[in-house]
């Protein structure tokens, strides 16, 4: 039944359409009279006599659902008081083979393929989701240590061929090593958030990575004489609405073999004067490795606020594909994980979430402090 046609020929089709759906009512209503005066069903070819009241009480609910001559007999209704059918109830209207072939394209209904424009439309830019995704991942900036650290990790696994090989250590295991904070194995957080004092922590960083003062202190972390390596990590304010940017780094951890420096870029909403020359060579300095876990992300974040502060990339390394490496086995490369599995030490996770730009306070310091100074230690465990 055609909306069109039936506003178009009102004048003398109405009448007729209206006396064809009464009649189609009515021989409904005939119908349901005669199977409840029959009460007849068939079962394993014996018919039954039935009760009437049996009869409505199974069939209630299939005699109170409206038939197809009571909605046509609705649609025409409301076709003479001036309103359009709906789509639905137009494609109902038309006969059931068109209704099969407009479900398929899902015409008249509200279905995903419909809102994304088609199934075709969906499939493909899935396709292109996954091709831009798999780009990314061949993609994958590659440090310049690597070139020198593998062979010695590939060394190394070969002459432990007949040890122990680690697997990943059970989250209840995990839960019940020692909680100690990690700093208590160092000397000292300090927490710079001014330029000045910026300056000064970059010129102590520097000091104590050059060659003498490391054979001095007897903290050679080189592993090859070509690099220094320093722990690196950042946090961000948590972002807990959809959509949007993420917001800015708040803080950059790096770490020496002894102390943790944690820059605060952002304080209460404000961007610091900590971002200075110097801290902008120090993290672009190809001479210096920062070593963490998925520091790309975190150098892709610095590189959009701050210019391009950390270079290309290639002075970061990290630890995740190092550790599958030397040890195959293991599947969860999460800095809390591979150093339980590894070191054998707990690292609390329970300052993550917390806001980064506002006071810090102990916890929050020691918390951050423990993801620079800790990865220092993996990466000597790793190379063995």
């Amino acid at each position: 039944m055609d909306y069109h046609a039936i506003q178009k020929n009102k004048g003398n089709q109405l009448p007729s359409m209206l006396q064809k759906a009464q009649a189609q009512l009515n021989s409904s209503i005939d119908r349901c009279r005669q199977k409840e005066s029959g009460g007849i069903n068939q079962g394993r070819g014996k018919r039954k006599r039935v009760s009437i009241s049996d009869h409505r009480s199974r069939n209630t609910s299939k005699m109170n659902e409206p038939d197809a001559s009571s909605n046509t007999l609705h649609q025409v209704e409301r076709i003479l008081a001036g309103q359009k059918p709906s789509k639905k109830k137009q494609n109902q209207m038309k006969p059931k083979s068109v209704q099969h072939q407009n479900k398929k394209d899902g015409v008249g209904y509200k279905n995903k393929q419909s809102q994304n424009g088609g199934g075709n439309n969906s499939k493909k830019k899935n396709k292109r989701k996954k091709a831009g995704n798999a780009a990314k991942k061949s993609e994958r900036i590659v440090c310049i240590a690597e070139e020198t650290l593998i062979p010695l990790i590939e060394k190394t696994r070969v002459l432990a061929k007949n040890g122990v090989d680690l697997v990943d250590l059970p989250k209840d295991q995990i839960n019940n090593l020692p909680d100690v904070p990690y700093k208590v194995t160092k000397n000292a957080v300090v927490v710079i958030c001014s330029a000045e004092a910026s300056d000064g922590a970059v010129a102590e960083i520097r000091t104590e990575l050059s060659p003498r003062q490391r054979r001095m202190a007897g903290n050679d972390n080189a592993h090859d004489g070509s690099f220094q390596y320093l722990g690196f990590d950042t946090e961000t304010r948590p972002k807990f609405q959809k959509g949007g940017a993420n917001n800015p780094p708040a803080l950059i951890q790096l770490a020496t073999q002894t102390t943790a420096y944690l820059f605060r870029l952002s304080h209460q909403g404000h961007t610091t004067a900590v971002m200075t020359d110097s801290l902008r060579d120090l993290l672009a300095d190809e001479g210096i490795v920062k070593v963490g876990i998925g520091v790309h992300g975190d150098v892709n974040e610095l590189n959009r606020v701050y210019d391009g502060c950390c270079g290309d990339g290639t002075s970061y390394l990290d630890l995740g594909p190092l550790a599958r490496l030397r040890w195959p086995k293991i599947q969860r490369v999460g800095l809390r994980n591979l150093t339980a599995t590894i070191l054998r030490f707990k690292l609390s996770k329970a300052q993550q979430m917390k806001n980064w730009e506002g006071r810090l306070t102990p916890a929050m310091e020691a918390y951050a402090a423990a993801d620079a100074l800790v990865a220092l230690d993996l990466l000597t465990a790793i190379i063995g």
